[in-house]
């Protein structure tokens, strides 16, 4: 039976609730949780970090980048070429928060080997995104439940609530992972990776997302 930990957070009085050993997890690879359940590379002085697709979750102490010139962003640019903007070994670490999943099929794997190259030995690839498997096990385990096939449904295509109620049209996530087959491709591109799930408890944001962590050996690929 999986445990969890509340994490409390005095300034917005939210509570995160993650299952215990996701949590040893973070803690042992020096990461945070934000009161959003996001998981993240707590920045310093010196550091050049990314939040790619950053949205509306504009980070302190990271560069927010995102396309879409409606959000709060450092530097307008898509993901796919950021290549082109960051040379090799000069970035220390890179988050991507519910952003991974809006890149097709062949340009996900892409763009993971970019990342390898952008960072320094030593770097971090923080992926956190909808797991597939873990959404399609809730919808099976809560079969004929609509409530609860919708709300994994919604992790799957990316949608939010309002905007079915509102009629408004939405870019629909290009491409699900389950968390092993992320590692994977994360894996061959030659990190050192860990994959951490956060599952429990459904009712609580991030229940049906992975974390993929990768790290670039300091000896390089």
């Amino acid at each position: 039976m999986l445990t969890g930990v509340a994490l409390k957070f005095d300034n917005d009085n939210r509570v995160v609730i993650m299952e215990e050993g996701a949590y040893e997890q973070i803690r042992k690879l020096n990461l945070v949780v934000l009161p959003t359940s996001h998981v993240v590379i707590p920045p310093s002085p010196g550091k050049t970090l990314l939040n790619i697709g950053c949205r509306h979750d504009y980070l302190q102490g990271y560069v927010n980048i995102d396309k879409d010139l409606r959000w709060k962003v450092d530097l307008v640019y898509d993901a796919r070429l950021l290549r082109n903007f960051y040379k090799p070994e000069t970035v220390d670490g890179i988050v991507m928060t519910h952003c991974f999943v809006y890149l097709n099929a062949w340009e996900g794997p892409k763009f993971i080997v970019d990342a390898f190259n952008m960072l320094k030995p030593g770097g971090m690839l923080v992926l956190q995104h909808p797991d597939q498997e873990i959404m399609c096990k809730y919808i099976l385990e809560n079969k004929g439940d609509y409530a609860k096939w919708l709300e994994a449904t919604r992790g799957l295509h990316a949608f939010d609530y309002n905007e079915i109620k509102n009629e408004i049209q939405y870019p629909p996530a290009q491409m699900s992972w389950p968390g092993w087959a992320l590692e994977k491709v994360v894996k061959e591109a030659g990190f050192g990776t860990t994959l951490i799930n956060i599952q429990i408890p459904p009712e609580r944001p991030g229940w049906r997302d992975s974390v993929i962590v990768g790290i670039k050996p300091t000896g390089g690929k």
